[in-house]
């Protein structure tokens, strides 16, 4: 018994996909940090590549700064599910793709500290 709970504590929970194509397609959009909501993160992948940019916003919700990041993105189907690498010509962050639906996107770095994004519905 014990020898499966690895397996089931590292699963991934991508309730939306199957392939590359509709990780992209799910992880398009407006998100924001779970408790941070002055702070949105805008993903955009286009055949196969994507951008994102910061939004940052103030108490009032108005829209005070837009901040490309110049770092490509990309999504990789490994053994063990999905991961979306952040690089600038050179791989600088891989992280796992721990579960993703049209709520929730979570990532967990090679050190093991997960990201928990929520999506923004504007």
């Amino acid at each position: 018994m014990l020898a499966f709970l690895p397996t089931a504590v590292l699963s991934q929970q991508l309730q939306c996909c199957e392939t590359k194509s509709e990780v992209e397609s799910t992880i398009n959009g407006l998100w924001q940090r779970e408790g941070n909501p002055k702070e949105q993160q805008r993903y955009e992948f286009k055949d196969g590549v994507g951008t994102f940019s910061k939004l940052t916003y103030d108490d009032n919700e108005v829209l005070l700064k837009t901040e490309g990041v110049g770092q490509n993105l990309e999504i990789f189907k490994t053994s063990d599910g999905f991961r979306i690498d952040f690089s600038d010509g050179n791989r600088f962050v891989t992280s796992r793709i721990k579960v993703l639906n049209q709520t929730t996107f979570i990532v967990v770095r090679r050190d093991g500290k997960e990201s928990k994004l929520l999506r923004v519905e504007k």
